[in-house]
């Protein structure tokens, strides 16, 4: 079935949970909508690429932006610059992560679930900052972006069923997750420097 090499003790868990998923999606129509098994099952497929097409493309993007930053080519190009900008010593470090912390909101470039991957992985080439540094900035970062930012659906979902806007939560709880982020900046340069 192409699920691994058994005979070493291999098992592909990703075809196999593919394998699974599709054979219990038949098993659900088959059993449901007997008389309607193909149109359901080929108009669920259509809507299911439909909608996750976007996010598709964007760990592409995400892909080709981690393997060009980290290319030995661009680095060379791009050291002179990001040198000049990323702080080497502890203050620095603090300044730079907590005031360019929201920019994690958004969907923004220190979004570790977007192009912050891309940004760690250029910061970690450039060989400046400890890479535990680094890891801890961006749990640090990534902190206001879970509790704050409004296009999270836990911050829409809340929002919806209080009758706010989401740009309220935003505001409300900025100030606060700001304020955790830098004491985890702090911790992290206490503690991973």
């Amino acid at each position: 079935w192409g699920f691994g090499a058994a005979d070493k003790g291999m098992l592909d868990a990703v075809g196999s949970s593919i394998f699974g998923f599709i054979l219990a999606s038949l098993y659900a129509i088959l059993m449901t909508h007997p008389g309607r098994t193909v149109n359901l099952f080929s108009g669920s497929i259509v809507e299911g690429i439909q909608d996750i097409a976007g996010v598709i493309f964007l760990f592409i993007g995400i892909g080709m932006l981690v393997s060009s930053v980290t290319s030995p080519a661009v680095a060379v190009l791009l050291n002179p610059v990001i040198n000049g900008l990323v702080p080497s010593g502890k203050m620095g470090f603090l300044i730079f992560f907590a005031a360019l912390s929201p920019l994690a909101l958004y969907r923004g470039p220190l979004n570790m679930f977007g192009m912050g991957a891309g940004v760690a992985a250029l910061l970690m080439s450039l060989k400046i900052l400890p890479v535990a540094a680094l890891a801890g900035a961006f749990v640090a970062v990534q902190y206001v972006q879970a509790v704050s930012d409004p296009t999270n659906s836990q911050n829409v979902w809340t929002a919806e069923y209080s009758g706010e806007e989401t740009s309220s939560i935003l505001k409300a709880t900025l100030p606060y997750t700001w304020l955790m982020c830098v004491a985890m900046l702090i911790l992290t340069i206490f503690t991973k420097w």
